[in-house]
């Protein structure tokens, strides 16, 4: 069955509606063709709706009314079209808190929260740092020079505190300044390797902010 992702904060405001809902030819400049949006592709399957923290307020109402009528209308249309499509949303954000500040509405996050699951940030999740830090540091070793990988020891204490998304990028960051040796561990100077705990550590400190 579909299952189709939309990144919600990578759309500009303009295309989001036309890319969830689908427009009709002509509805706007450069439409030049009827097109089927993201619910209808999806038709008998999921939409992830990621990001779902960053919806534009204006779009909210209209996602909601996909939730709660099981139909969309496209942009130009003057018609709505069924579709049946479970919804799934992510976010890294406090979406109650939101709702209170007047930012997301009420009876959408109700919608989306019946089965909420929580995916607690790395920081606390320190059994799952080796494994991190074991499965990119792999990656990297295989990638920049093919060679079995050694213990990258220093990485683990500063990765507790690092986002997923941060911890890959200063593996990434570690193997472009000092090559594949600093990948392994082998020859990675004093100024790489403060240069990347000091990485870690502000990536840390914009998560808990």
């Amino acid at each position: 069955r579909p299952f189709v992702v939309v990144d919600c904060g990578a759309i500009p405001p303009t295309l989001l509606e036309s890319e969830l809902f689908g427009h009709e030819k002509g509805a706007f400049t450069g439409a030049g063709a009827t097109r089927h949006g993201v619910f209808e592709a999806a038709e008998g399957g999921t939409v992830f709706l990621d990001e779902i923290g960053e919806l534009p307020l204006d779009m909210q109402p209209k996602l909601l009314r996909v939730i709660q009528e099981a139909e969309v209308v496209p942009v130009g249309s003057p018609r709505g079209v069924k579709v049946d499509v479970r919804v799934v949303a992510a976010t890294n954000r406090d979406l109650p808190i939101q709702v209170e500040q007047g930012v997301f509405r009420r009876d959408l996050y109700a919608r989306l929260s019946l089965w909420e699951i929580r995916v607690p940030p790395m920081r606390e999740r320190r059994v799952d740092v080796l494994t991190w830090i074991d499965k990119l540091h792999r990656l990297w070793v295989e990638k920049r020079s093919g060679s079995h990988p050694k213990p990258l020891s220093f990485a683990v204490a500063a990765a507790v505190d690092a986002g997923a998304r941060g911890l890959a990028a200063e593996f990434g960051f570690l193997a472009i300044q000092g090559g594949a040796g600093a990948a392994t561990g082998e020859c990675a100077d004093a100024g790489a390797h403060h240069r990347t705990l000091a990485a870690l550590d502000g990536i840390a400190a914009a998560e808990q902010a």
